[in-house]
Parts: C-alpha cells; structure tokens; sequence
C-alpha cells in the first residue's frame, strides 16, 4: 500500500481542491499503514511529523486543518 500513497494523496488533494500543500495529503495517507516497511524506513523526525498530522485531524486538535464533519 505504501506504493499508493502519492497516488492516494493526489487524489484527496483534488477533492480537497488542493487547498493544503503535498506533503500534507500524503501524511494522511500514512494513517494505517504505520506497519510497513516504506514507513519504517523514514526518519524519526519525518514520522514524528507524520504522526502529528494524523492526530490532529483524528482527534480535531486545534492545529487541524480539516473540516469537521457533523
């Protein structure tokens, strides 16, 4: 699945209408697929980053950048 984080991310981007920047998308699109070994390749510092961004929007932190759904 890692192959398809790009692709995945592009795609959220779209229907988002690209209103983050590319790497943001794609932190995103690494939710669940912690336990890969694309991602356990990665640097602590860019899976910390990562992992900040899946959070926020999970749990709609204040530094989260989506919408909240209803």
């Amino acid at each position: 699945m890692g192959d398809y984080v790009e692709a995945m991310a592009y795609s959220l981007a779209a229907y988002d209408h690209h209103k983050q920047n590319k790497e943001y998308y794609e932190a995103i699109c690494w939710s669940g697929l912690e336990s890969t070994d694309a991602y356990k390749s990665f640097s602590t510092s860019k899976k910390d980053k990562i992992q900040k961004i899946i959070k926020n929007e999970r749990y709609a932190k204040k530094d989260a950048k989506g919408e909240k759904c209803d």
